[in-house]
C-alpha cells in the first residue's frame, strides 16, 4: 500500500515517475501512429468543385459524402492554418452559411488545400458575382388583364365550392 501512495517501491519515487512517463509515451504513440496513417487516405479522398452557383465537396474513405453549399447561402469565409498545415504548406477554408453561427462552427470546411489563397479569392469573387446578380432589377412583371383575373376568380370559386361540399377525408 505504501508503494502505491509513495515511499518507494511500485510506482513510487523516481522509478514510478519513469514508468508513468513510459506508459504515457506508449499511449500517445498508440494513438498518434494510427491517426497519422489514416490521415493520408482521408486527405486523398477530398475533392472540391467550385461552380457558378455552389461549392460541392466530396469526402470519405469508407463512407462517401457529397455536400452542396449554394454560394448565395455563404455568409463568411475563414482561412485556418494550424502548425501541421503550415509544416506541409496547406490551408483550410471554413465556410459559414446562413444557418451556422459562432457556436455551431463552420458549416463546411475545405481542408488540405495547397492553393488555399487562390481558392479563397475564387470563392470570394464567385460570391460577389452571385450577390450582384441576385440584386439586379427584375424586369417589369407580366401585365395582368381583366380576362385573366376573371379566370383566376372562377377557379378560386370552384375550389371553394369543392372544399365546402366535399371536405377531405379526415381520420377519426
Amino acid at each position: 500500500v505504501l508503494g502505491v501512495f509513495g515511499g518507494g517501491g511500485w510506482l513510487g519515487g523516481l522509478e514510478g515517475a519513469v514508468t508513468g512517463r513510459w506508459v504515457g509515451f506508449t499511449i500517445n504513440l498508440a494513438w498518434l501512429i494510427p491517426s497519422l496513417i489514416l490521415k493520408y487516405p482521408n486527405y486523398r479522398s477530398l475533392f472540391y468543385e467550385i461552380h457558378e452557383d455552389e461549392v460541392v465537396m466530396h469526402a470519405g474513405v469508407i463512407t462517401r459524402r457529397v455536400t452542396h453549399v449554394p454560394l448565395r447561402m455563404i455568409t463568411n469565409l475563414e482561412i485556418r492554418r494550424d502548425p501541421f498545415d503550415r509544416l506541409f504548406k496547406l490551408g483550410t477554408i471554413n465556410i459559414q452559411t446562413a444557418g451556422s453561427n459562432e457556436y455551431t462552427g463552420a458549416k463546411e470546411s475545405l481542408v488540405g488545400l495547397r492553393n488555399f489563397k487562390e481558392i479563397y479569392d475564387r470563392l470570394t469573387s464567385a460570391i460577389k458575382r452571385t450577390l450582384t446578380c441576385s440584386h439586379q432589377k427584375v424586369e417589369d412583371p407580366i401585365p395582368i388583364d381583366d380576362e385573366m383575373l376573371k379566370s383566376l376568380l372562377e377557379e378560386v370559386k370552384k375550389l371553394r365550392y369543392l372544399l365546402e361540399h366535399h371536405p377531405p377525408n379526415t381520420p377519426n
